[in-house]
């Protein structure tokens, strides 16, 4: 195969992307789409028109564009990257030089503005998609004068290194930091699949004993179930030096990266990082502050008190009424309240959830709502044996809307967290007169609890089992908002619009009727009990869970806003700032930013935007509430869904959209009632 990495329809043979190939066929496409750009480029103005420069302009990087995220997905996904990693770094200069000098070129503007204002039969998409790309070079600097045109591709591209580097340093610091343990007795109450996983880390490490790597399942194992306190302090301690010392410690980064943003702003002349970023957001970064300032007032109260439940038992089991709360305790004493008060644990769920019977019932949910069947296509190949690969059609048309890689479970070398990615974008592709459908093709990685030792199947919480749903809502959204061209599909709806239909989607999985639906066929189903103590105890703790997605909120938008003038440290400047929003100990521990990927890894980060989670949650609950009132699969709420937001793409501003669907603007209400607070 002569570029492998060219590689744009499925079956991709993953085999092939070798690191030997990244520089020769990133440069071959490289230099094919710049010939692309030159040959629109240099079209006269009065000869401008859609076909000959917005169709071809916006079509022009796709494949560029596709062959960078086939190397992200490996870097992210696979555990042998040094050559990777290697080969990429020498390309990825002159890759985002390119693209920061693309949407700076004047020319190309002035080409996009004679279409948009000397075409009168433009089609709605058409002028969108002229639209768009000239808010894409506006924004890209394409009116700024040449010394500050030069500065910002400088700038962009000097980003683009550190944040590559702050990506990789977080994957190699998880991967490289555990905890040993020689004896059991060190790991009392962790559950026994977790130390089934412990036991065989210590194997691979050749090691006697235990061992606790750090990725967020074996770490909330022992945060939340292990008796002894020292062994919790350890974990924790190690877990919160992550990327701050020795080869991965990414303090620097994170100050050069902070730095370079704050000069992108200055060069566009915006106060902020905050501010420069708010231009595709719903919500201005004064008017996010001012929301998550608004909440944390609203659940204060009830955040404090939940607290004094966590305090109160501690000293009641240690028999020291003098003690303290430490960063340690507070998985371990929530669980505890929980198991005493509503005699819940969440390790019961998976007595009754595999992941064969969670998918089975959440693709049913997907053809009740959506009208989509999936479909495994066991031929297909991924990057990894554990890897699956869907497709999605329309159940009525038979019309295939999109592929999906399904990477669940967590390995050496693969990023943390959960997210789903683009891998090919949707667009249709004319080559004489005839028309081709690229459908997207997408990927969902999570790190969901692997099968315990010995066994075929995972098991999983009703908490993996929400991250799963959570990821299809974004899935759903890229198949059903695929249009002709992928600027205006999923690509360029607002920002803090993006998570609405993922946060809407999860709320299906918490409902009886779909709990059933995920039940094993030939297993027990979920007694009802469970669902009452689960249902009982769900908000014990809202406020305590609520103000830590809040205090993140809080810190992105003053990191972004503040941090640099005030000469502070950053943990000192954090302390001060986040204050009110946290748990009050006696322990000096770092803030824990250094590893914070949605803030510093990716171009599409949450940088000055992670309020979005609570912003989407609150639109989400409000939406979801109509499907509460007229049944889940009632088909008339479903196809409102559809037809107002998820395949609307961003024809439409996402305040048009919300109101279309919900018949209104969006309020509170539902945010507060769900977490048992007070409207």
């Amino acid at each position: 195969m002569e570029h492998p990495f060219s590689q744009r329809t499925i079956p991709i043979d993953f085999s092939q992307l070798t690191p030997n190939h990244i520089v020769e066929d990133l440069n071959y496409t490289l230099k094919l789409t710049q010939q692309r750009i030159e040959n629109i480029r240099s079209i006269e103005m009065t000869q401008a028109t859609f076909l000959n420069v917005v169709e071809p302009l916006e079509m022009a990087t796709y494949e560029l564009e596709d062959i960078k995220m086939l190397i992200l997905l490996i870097l992210n996904t696979r555990g042998n990257i040094t050559e990777y990693k290697t080969e990429y770094s020498k390309v990825l200069p002159a890759l985002s030089t390119f693209f920061a000098g693309l949407y700076s070129d004047s020319k190309l503007l002035l080409l996009l503005e004679h279409v948009r204002d000397n075409s009168s039969t433009l089609s709605k998409e058409e002028y969108r998609l002229t639209e768009i790309l000239i808010r894409k070079y506006v924004t890209g600097g394409s009116q700024l004068s040449t010394e500050n045109k030069a500065k910002l591709v400088h700038e962009k591209t000097t980003l683009s290194m550190l944040m590559q580097k702050f990506g990789e340093n977080l994957i190699k610091s998880v991967d490289d930091n555990f905890v040993a343990f020689s004896s059991e007795d060190e790991l009392i109450g962790v559950p026994a699949n977790n130390m089934e996983r412990f036991k065989k880390a210590a194997q691979d490490h050749n090691m006697p004993g235990f061992v606790v790597m750090l990725d967020a399942n074996s770490y909330s194992a022992v945060m939340n179930y292990c008796v002894v306190e020292k062994t919790r302090e350890l974990v924790y301690r190690m877990n919160n030096k992550l990327c701050s010392y020795g080869a991965t410690d990414n303090s620097d980064l994170l100050e050069k990266i902070l730095e370079e943003r704050d000069v992108i702003s200055h060069i566009f002349n915006f106060n902020d990082f905050g501010d420069f970023i708010a231009q595709n957001r719903m919500v201005s970064s004064e008017d996010a502050l001012k929301f998550v300032e608004q909440l944390h007032d609203k659940i204060y109260k009830d955040f404090k008190a939940q607290l004094s439940y966590l305090i109160a038992l501690k000293r009641k089991e240690t028999n020291d009424p003098l003690c303290v709360l430490k960063p340690w305790d507070v998985g371990y004493y929530s669980q505890k309240y929980l198991l005493q008060h509503f005699h819940y644990d969440s390790e019961e769920f998976r007595k009754y959830f595999t992941l064969s019977s969670v998918l089975e019932g959440l693709f049913k949910v997907i053809r009740n709502v959506f009208q989509i069947e999936m479909k495994e296509c066991s031929e297909v190949r991924g990057w990894h044996e554990d890897v699956k690969y869907y497709e999605a059609y329309d159940i009525n048309t038979k019309k295939l809307l999109g592929g999906i890689f399904y990477d669940f479970f967590p390995r050496k070398g693969k990023r943390s967290g959960a997210c789903k990615e683009t891998l090919f974008k949707a667009f249709v592709e004319t080559n004489s007169n005839e028309e081709k459908i690229h459908s997207p093709i997408v990927y969902i990685i999570t790190n969901i609890a692997p099968p315990p030792v010995g066994q075929k199947e995972a098991v999983l919480t009703l908490g993996e089992v929400k991250t799963i749903f959570h990821e299809h809502g974004h899935f759903i959204h890229t198949i059903l908002s695929a249009k002709r061209y992928a600027a205006i599909g999923e690509d360029n709806v607002e920002f803090d619009f993006i998570e609405f239909p993922s946060k809407l989607f999860e709320n299906f999985c918490f409902e009886e009727t779909v709990i059933e639906m995920m039940t094993q066929p030939n297993g027990e189903k979920v007694p009802k009990n469970l669902l009452n103590r689960f249902e009982n105890a769900r908000n014990c703790f809202a406020a305590v869970n609520f103000m830590a997605q809040l205090k993140l909120s809080k810190m992105d938008l003053e990191i972004h806003k503040n941090y640099l003038k005030s000469g502070m440290h950053v943990d000192a400047f954090l302390e001060e700032k986040l204050e009110k929003y946290s748990i009050p100990f006696d322990v000096k521990f770092l803030s824990g930013i250094r590893k914070s990927k949605h803030l510093f890894v990716g171009e599409c980060c949450y940088a000055a935007s992670y309020f979005t989670y609570k912003w989407d949650e609150m639109m989400a609950l409000d939406a979801f509430d109509l499907f509460v009132q007229n049944g889940l699969f009632n088909e008339e709420t479903s196809a409102k869904l559809k037809k107002f937001v998820l395949e609307v793409g961003c024809m439409e501003d996402a305040n048009t959209m919300f109101r279309n669907f919900r018949g209104r603007e969006p309020k509170c209400d539902a945010l507060m009632i769900k977490n048992g607070f007070t409207v």
